[in-house]
């Protein structure tokens, strides 16, 4: 009976949905964004619910008619299709809720209003059916929705040559991404018949697993900006608007990680071979994502980079998992999926809520370099309060969520040094390794971004900084309770996340419990701490109400009056770091020398800037190869309408003789 009225309420959803998109642009400017929020609340209400339904231990499944092209649709809601469903709620709702502010205060015009919010609209409802379809032709429909409207909002709000080739570029990684994917679903349906999701079941049961799952990890790594198939990606972040991105970094991203559980949930065998590329993959994502991030100076292009190291550490956890299937270890398995699950949650949570405040700050001084700014935590202090929130939580420091989901990561990895097999401690040890170091190295890359963003002097001038209005604020300051609720309740999100991954093969109660309670004892103390801290400010911000505060400058070591350029720039905090991994990452400078006659040098300018290393000298090169072939093909497009008229007369008549020599055979 719940299953049929939740049904109709879908159906309902999703006609209401259309119906709100096509009122968009009927609406007047003020109206536009309101109508785009409430289309979001109603199909995230519904799913919502659906997902509540899934977690509490009923699942959900039903069919639809798709026509004689596709015949019955599957449309399934379980505990791993909830998990995802209410991060990309929550997500794209507060994120949606700050863009009313946001793009009120741009120039847009009203049809480039209408097609931001229509294009925010059909993004949530595509990566909500990406999360509930189990038919893998409409499932591509799906995909290829989401990855047009993620592309095309890049541009909406502005034409300029380097974003729209930007967004090609992201264009073309999208397709492949599906191209992949629909070459796995066409090989299975081939062999099985059936376009259903039950068909990978049976296909992996009864043939090989390594080839398919492979096919698979590329289309959906592509999407997941896993190393080296991150392509151009850290170039469209900072192209977006602060809000856009934050759903494409906190939640789009995490429909690859979906793909690859969901095809991992299937694997009949091979899981230890499988499980050992996953978490090879992985480790080379995450050093390379936050070495790159530590060395940039673009905080936007920094958070992409930052996106691309916690994709590692995702897929850590899902290689473990892997790993401990293969071997039939219990513990491995449990705290490498769940490790990975939590974290996908944590990494949404914080990874928004720093888009969010630094959308704040490039609102209020026009500029993403960070050595142009300098002490906003005077004029915009609740901005700096929540970044520093977020950046504690993705350096993974105690008592935040970050920290919650790689501590189980972390014991699981210390779990696998035990093992017996030489080949997988070995891998283990080295993950330890890149996970410690990750770690050191994403303290070190927000220090310098907090440091030299709020702290110190300004170093251009933007006296007209401010803080954001309260609307604006309201979504961080959502998302930063949400965070501070799974620092408290780390336990239960485990247990209603353990059925997602959950097998009769491997049981959970005995392997869960001493994890669980160790982070019960964890967030026990943590809201302890929490609650000391709270009355602690609360009594001195009472006694400190009514009496005098005596301010001065900070300590100047030995100069008088100390400028902005005797800061520390961003630049300058990671150049070391850079030095030390100059064989990853490519510095590129720009100092023209001196000639050797000249007696008496004159004012020159220096700058210096990185490449990604992937992209330079990999992606960059293929693609000069593949334009160099191509161009011998340009005879092709002559612009002569006769040649294109002989075209389909040739196509005509090979077919025509084709059929003729099929017959004859």
């Amino acid at each position: 009976m719940e299953t049929e009225i939740l049904e109709r309420l879908m159906m309902a959803m999703w006609g209401s949905t259309f119906l709100m998109v096509a009122a968009i642009p009927l609406l007047a400017n003020k109206w536009k964004a309101w109508a785009g929020i409430v289309a979001i609340i109603i199909n995230a209400g519904v799913s919502t619910a659906g997902a509540w339904m899934a977690l509490g231990g009923s699942p959900i499944t039903f069919a639809l008619y798709g026509g004689q092209l596709m015949g019955h649709i599957t449309v399934s809601i379980d505990v791993l299709t909830a998990w995802f469903l209410l991060i990309i709620n929550f997500i794209t709702l507060m994120a949606a809720w700050y863009g009313v502010g946001y793009v009120k205060k741009q120039t847009l015009t009203s049809a480039q209003t209408s097609f931001h919010w229509i294009l925010i609209v059909i993004l949530h409802l595509s990566m909500n059916w990406i999360c509930v379809l189990r038919h893998s032709l409409a499932f591509i429909l799906a995909w290829e929705m989401m990855s047009l409207s993620s592309m095309l909002l890049l541009v909406v709000h502005q034409q300029k040559a380097m974003t729209i080739k930007t967004a090609i570029h992201y264009l073309v990684q999208m397709h492949l991404s599906g191209a992949f994917i629909t070459i796995g679903f066409i090989w299975v349906w081939v062999q099985t018949g059936s376009m259903e999701f039950d068909a990978l079941a049976n296909y992996f049961q009864t043939h090989g697993n390594v080839s398919l799952f492979i096919i698979m990890l590329i289309g959906f790594g592509l999407k997941a900006e896993f190393v080296p198939l991150h392509g151009k990606v850290p170039h469209v972040y900072p192209t977006a608007m602060p809000h856009v991105a934050a759903i494409l970094s906190g939640v789009m991203v995490k429909m690859g990680i979906y793909g690859i559980l969901r095809m991992a949930g299937y694997l009949a065998t091979d899981h230890l071979l499988l499980g050992e590329i996953v978490l090879s993959l992985s480790l080379l994502t995450g050093l390379y994502g936050i070495i790159y991030a530590a060395v940039h100076r673009d905080y936007m292009r920094m958070l992409a980079y930052c996106t691309i190291e916690n994709v590692g550490i995702i897929g850590m956890g899902i290689g473990m998992g892997l790993i401990g299937q293969g071997l039939g270890n219990p513990i491995l398995y449990y705290l490498g999926y769940g490790g990975a699950l939590l974290h996908v949650l944590n990494h949404s949570l914080y990874k928004s809520l720093l888009f969010l405040t630094t959308g704040n700050v490039s609102q209020a001084t026009q500029t993403t370099d960070m050595d142009r700014l300098g002490g906003l935590m005077k004029q915009m202090p609740q901005t700096g309060w929540l970044f520093l929130a977020g950046a504690l939580a993705i350096g993974g420091l105690p008592p935040f969520n970050g920290f919650m989901s790689e501590f189980m990561i972390y014991s699981g990895l210390l779990n696998g040094l035990r093992l017996d097999a030489i080949e997988q401690s070995c891998l283990f040890v080295a993950a330890l390794g890149c996970l410690s170091i990750i770690g050191g190295i994403s303290v070190l890359t927000f220090t310098k971004s907090f440091g030299t963003i709020f702290l110190g002097q300004r170093r251009t001038a933007y006296s007209e900084a401010a803080e954001m209005t309260p609307g604006m604020l309201l979504p961080s300051y959502l998302i930063l309770a949400v965070m501070a609720g799974i620092v408290v309740l780390a336990p239960l999100c485990i247990r209603m996340m353990t059925p997602a991954f959950a097998t009769s093969k491997l049981p959970s109660e005995s392997v869960l419990h001493p994890t669980v309670d160790l982070l019960t004892h964890i967030s026990t103390y943590t809201a302890l701490f929490g609650g000391i801290v709270l009355t602690v400010w609360v009594v001195r911000r009472r006694q400190q109400r009514h009496q005098p505060i005596a301010t001065g400058p900070t300590w100047g070591c030995a100069y008088t009056v100390p400028g902005s350029k005797l800061q520390y720039t961003g630049k300058s905090f990671a150049k070391t770091l850079g030095k030390i991994f100059n064989f990853i990452v490519i510095e590129k400078k720009n100092h023209p020398m001196p000639a050797r006659a000249t007696i008496y040098p004159r004012k020159r300018k220096y700058s210096s800037y990185y490449l990604d290393l992937a992209e330079h000298r990999v992606l960059n090169v293929v693609t000069s190869r593949l334009v160099y072939l191509f161009n011998y093909l340009k005879f092709i497009q002559n612009g002569h309408t006769q040649s294109y008229v002989l075209y389909g007369i040739v196509f005509i008549l090979a077919i025509f003789l084709l059929s003729i020599f099929n017959l004859s055979a």
